[in-house]
Parts: C-alpha cells; structure tokens; sequence
C-alpha cells in the first residue's frame, strides 16, 4: 500500500508497469517498484481482521457477529417494484434475518452503552451515543477500502445518496442477494441529465 501511495503521489505520467511472468501475472513492476497480488492478499486479509475485531470490540461490544444463521435467503422481489412496495428479502418473514433486527439495540441498551434506565424510564447518554456512531463511522473507514480492493471503487456520495434498502414502489431496491453474495445494485449515470437513462451498477460482497 505504501508502494502504491509513492507511485501515485511522486509521479505526474501514466504509471508504466510490465508482469514478471506473463503466464501467472501474480507480479508487476510499476515504475521500478515491484507490486505482489499475494502481498496485496495478505494486507486485505489482515484490514479486514483489524476491521472485525473493531467492529466486535467498539461497535458490537462484544455481542457475537455471528449469530445470524448463514442460510441462502428467500427473495420473491419481482420485476416490477410497484408488485412488492417496501419488499426487501431483510424484512422478507421467509427469512432470519427479521427475528435479530433489534438484537443490537437492545444488546446495548441492557449493557448500559447508550443510557440508562431511571425511575422506570430509558434515558440516553448523548456523548455515548455520539461515541458510539463515531465507532461506527471508524469501521466504515476500515471497511471501505477493503470494498475497494475487492469489488472496484465505491460508491460516489452522489451514487451513494440513490441507494434504498428496500423497493420503494417505483423503483427496485438496491440491497439484493446473487450468486452468494450481498449485492449493491445502484442505478446512477452522471450524464442523466442528457440522456434521461440510468445505468446500474452492481457491487458484489462476499
């Protein structure tokens, strides 16, 4: 990653590269510094470690990720979103994953990490809420450039302000399950205001 912030920030050319083996292409030399797949494999691995034990220890607080079953998820979106306004397979009974939707809010709420209870009633702790959604913003952080080096570059904010998690009864949600995969499918073109056409684009997460 070094290597590649010195390629990009000492050189004002197009980077010249050549594969150390034609045949594998696991290896490049860019610009006389030597760039590995494998040592990129590595380094996405261990930030995506550093991302979980993050999200376990500051944002989950110590509440299992993995309590959710790994099941494949029934989706009976159809085409047409006006058919299944607000259907979204989260929310879909046929599926878990609606049985856990206040797991984390009432996780944190009984370990007092977001308030606590008084005279009957739950008061918040604004500094601990504040505290609490930074943790948050710092795992986004983490994890958006391991979206990057897995599934191409992410989302503009522009792009990121058309996504729903849910169809919205014109418009097919962008949250979808493919080929064992959360899938982002954002429907965004900057050149909209000439062609009056959107163009999707699929972002696969494993």
């Amino acid at each position: 990653m070094d290597t590649a912030k010195r390629v990009l920030h000492h050189k004002t050319t197009l980077a010249g590269f050549e594969w150390v083996d034609e045949t594998d292409r696991r290896e490049m030399i860019m610009n006389g510094n030597k760039l590995s797949l494998d040592s990129l494999s590595i380094a996405a691995a261990a930030g995506m470690a550093a991302a979980v034990q993050h999200l376990i220890d500051n944002v989950l607080h110590g509440l299992t990720p993995y309590l959710i079953p790994r099941v494949t998820p029934v989706d009976q979106r159809r085409v047409d979103p006006q058919t299944h306004p607000y259907y979204s397979f989260l929310s879909d009974t046929s599926n878990p994953y609606v049985d856990f939707r206040d797991t984390l809010l009432r996780y944190l709420v009984q370990c007092n990490k977001l308030g606590r209870f008084h005279n009957g009633a739950f008061q918040w702790d604004k500094p601990s809420c504040h505290e609490f959604l930074e943790q948050c913003d710092v795992f986004k952080e983490m994890l958006y450039p391991l979206l990057h080096i897995q599934s191409g570059a992410v989302d503009r904010t522009t792009e990121a302000g058309t996504l729903t998690w849910c169809d919205d009864g014109w418009r097919s949600g962008s949250l979808k399950w493919a080929h064992g995969m959360v899938v982002l499918l954002s429907s965004y073109n900057k050149t909209n205001a000439l062609t009056r056409e959107d163009r999707p684009i699929a972002r696969f997460h494993s």
